[in-house]
């Protein structure tokens, strides 16, 4: 869609009048207050004051009306110039439920992962080769005899050797 200075819809495409369950024609010409009352509860109408000045800006938004109601897209404001002038912004919502969906996926795989590394009762720990050596919890330098604060994130050099750490497990010097 494309609005004026005035917040006036002079321009809206038939896809973003069905994601909002209204004719292009019942949109056209009215302000956004009008099409859409009461406050939109996000920075939405900020984030359209600055593209009305002239700054390009995206952010990710929860739909608040119509048959996508709840459905996350990506809000892309865009300056409408003619001859430098900014005349008003164009609207590009693009649906990106998808990737939240996988987002909010991954955060729940991550906090179980996490949940199952925490609360073994043996040591894990991994190498990192740009940030050392890395555990999830104490328990692996606890059981390597290591100083969580001096090891975590040393360089490969400084972490001890497979058989010092199977020495060092097993109690042997």
């Amino acid at each position: 869609c494309v609005l004026d200075k005035g917040l006036r819809y002079r321009y809206v495409n038939r896809a973003y009048a069905l994601s909002f369950g209204i004719a292009a024609e019942a949109i056209i010409g009215k302000t956004r207050g009008e099409v859409f009352p009461g406050d939109p509860g996000d920075d939405r109408r900020s984030v359209l004051d600055r593209a009305l000045g002239g700054e390009s800006l995206t952010f990710d938004r929860l739909t608040r009306v119509g048959p996508n109601r709840g459905r996350w897209v990506r809000a892309h404001y865009i300056p409408v110039r003619a001859a430098g002038e900014v005349l008003g912004a164009a609207v590009v919502l693009v649906d990106i439920q998808h990737l939240k969906d996988t987002e909010d996926a991954l955060r729940a795989r991550e906090e179980e992962l996490r949940f199952f590394a925490e609360n073994i009762p043996e040591a894990i720990a991994y190498i990192d080769l740009e940030r050392g050596l890395q555990s999830p919890h104490d328990n692996a330098h606890s059981r390597l005899r290591l100083d969580r604060s001096r090891s975590c994130g040393s360089g490969r050099h400084r972490v001890p050797s497979r058989e010092r750490s199977r020495r060092q497990s097993c109690g042997v010097r």
